[in-house]
């Protein structure tokens, strides 16, 4: 896992704030989770037009995660470009030590490509690396092309929204109404009503949830699901980012998933109606028949 936070001028104040706890609080996950066996790599890389901080860790354990988080929560100083070369600059050879484990970036960045070329050169690494991932967090930011330019995860999409904002995947158009507070039996939650439509016509009313537990504080997604019979629609909160109500909404459409579940129904019934062919019917030979028909005085 390579993750990239921009930390250029623009990210002062409650952006890096933000980007930065959101890694934290996925570093301190991860370290609750450590695999007994095939653990991870990570390598975080704080960016502007040069590495200004970077932490690499090799099948890490718990007290690497720990030791990460605290890293972590030091003063980050920002400053500078938005160089895409810089921030992944060191993924090339931290990829190359990883073996065969899955290999995943996350992109963090609330600013266009400075200098312009560095998307191209950042590209450039990119294709570079076999079979990488890289997820692309958009902070606050209009244009997101860029970004998009990174990431290529199909059509998963990783925006950062505030209320009033769309969001276009695979033709459905994520309209972020608004982010309301909800208590639950034993929970409170942020909850965000998302709109979609398509070419116009309103789809369906989404409504996911980030919820803290009361009894033990624990954090928790509760994804919201439009299904469909050729496709689903997910949506999935993830943190706020800044001070305008925007928050990480991760879009999923997931195009014929029901016929997973479909073709083995499918697929059980075609064997169940074989049973009541009769081509497939055990058949006796002549002379059993005649045995039978002896046996019986016939």
């Amino acid at each position: 896992l390579y993750i990239a936070i921009d930390t250029s001028g623009s990210m002062s104040g409650s952006r890096i704030t933000a980007a930065i706890a959101a890694v934290q609080a996925l570093v301190e996950e991860l370290g609750a989770t450590v695999p007994p066996v095939l653990r991870n790599d990570i390598c975080v890389v704080l960016w502007n037009t040069t590495v200004s901080g970077l932490q690499l860790w090799r099948d890490a354990g718990r007290l690497a995660f720990t030791a990460l988080a605290a890293w972590l929560s030091a003063s980050v100083v920002v400053g500078g470009a938005t160089d895409f070369k810089v921030a992944l600059s060191e993924a090339p050879a931290f990829f190359a030590g990883a073996g065969a484990k899955r290999r995943i970036i996350l992109f963090l960045t609330d600013g266009e490509p400075s200098p312009t070329g560095s998307a191209a050169a950042a590209k450039a690494l990119l294709d570079g690396i076999a079979d990488v991932e890289l997820f692309g967090f958009n902070i606050g930011l209009a244009n997101t092309s860029w970004t998009a330019l990174l990431d290529n995860t199909g059509a998963d999409g990783v925006p950062v929204i505030a209320p009033g904002d769309t969001e276009t995947l695979a033709g459905y158009e994520f309209r972020f109404v608004e982010l309301v507070p909800v208590r639950g039996p034993n929970f409170l939650a942020d909850e965000a009503r998302v709109e979609v439509y398509r070419n116009g016509e309103f789809v369906a009313r989404l409504a996911p949830q980030k919820r803290r537990y009361m009894a033990t504080g624990q954090v928790m997604t509760e994804a919201a699901i439009d299904p469909g019979l050729f496709r689903d629609l997910y949506v999935a909160m993830g943190e706020p980012i800044g001070e305008d109500g925007a928050w990480a909404i991760r879009l999923h459409y997931k195009p014929m998933v029901r016929w997973m579940w479909l073709g083995a129904i499918l697929m059980g019934l075609g064997g169940f109606t074989t049973v009541f062919d009769k081509r497939y019917r055990r058949l006796r030979s002549p002379a059993a028949v005649s045995a039978s028909e002896a046996a019986h005085g016939v």
